[in-house]
């Protein structure tokens, strides 16, 4: 059970980094602020951010990015922002709107380090999971 001053207490020191939502009396769920930094997203999502034409993430790999962004807090307009910055001319924004909207709609979860290491091949050296996979 948390506590309200627990609550408090936490949120003093994580903002602005953490956004509060109240799910009740007595709990929260905390997400990542989409407006900061994202120096705290796994390699592989880093990677993903990174790419621009002509190298652009394959649709399992944008699959992953859009599932991994509206989990952490971002919706719809801002996943189409991070993906329109990555694929550029490339970009069909209808396309993104009914995928992204479909895959908040049915909760879509990103892939698991396995299957981004074996089936993506997106595992960096330097994540901390890499060599456990």
């Amino acid at each position: 059970m948390t506590h309200a001053c627990e609550v408090l207490e936490v949120r003093q020191v994580l903002e602005p980094q953490i956004q509060v939502e109240r799910l009740g009396d007595q709990q929260a769920a905390y997400v990542i602020n989409p407006r900061q930094p994202q120096k705290a997203f796994p390699p592989c999502i880093k990677k993903l951010l990174s790419m621009r034409p002509p190298e652009t993430p394959t649709p399992t790999q944008s699959f992953h990015l859009a599932c991994f962004l509206l989990q952490q807090g971002y919706d719809i307009e801002d996943c189409k922002d991070v993906l329109k910055e990555i694929f550029q001319q490339e970009y069909e924004e209808d396309t993104a709107d009914i995928h992204l909207k479909i895959i908040k709609g049915k909760g879509c979860k990103p892939f698991q380090c396995f299957m981004v290491k074996h089936g993506l091949g997106l595992c960096s050296p330097d994540c901390p999971r890499h060599e456990k996979i």
